[in-house]
């Protein structure tokens, strides 16, 4: 399993997202996949205020990793990580 920190745009990188409040800068940001366990998961979304289970919402490059293995997540804080599952 690979953990790979992407830095390649430090504007843009994970964010964990419910359905109803996905990323308001979409563009950037057109893909997203289940944290492990969803939609019984520990990753709630981090729109204030609405405690829903998060999608991880990942960027172009962020979504190729993925699809090459990637499974392990970091976000812009450095706060936390998060699993993803392959569905």
């Amino acid at each position: 399993m690979l953990n790979i920190k992407f830095k390649l745009d430090k504007n843009y990188m994970a964010l964990c997202r419910c359905k109803v409040h996905p990323p308001q800068n979409i563009e950037n940001y057109p893909n997203h996949v289940q944290p492990d366990g969803y939609p019984n998961t520990s990753s709630i979304c981090g729109k204030g205020g609405c405690d829903d289970a998060g999608l991880i919402w990942l960027t172009r490059v962020e979504y190729g990793q993925f699809l090459n293995g990637t499974t392990i997540l970091s976000f812009a804080t450095n706060v936390t990580k998060v699993k993803v599952q392959q569905v």
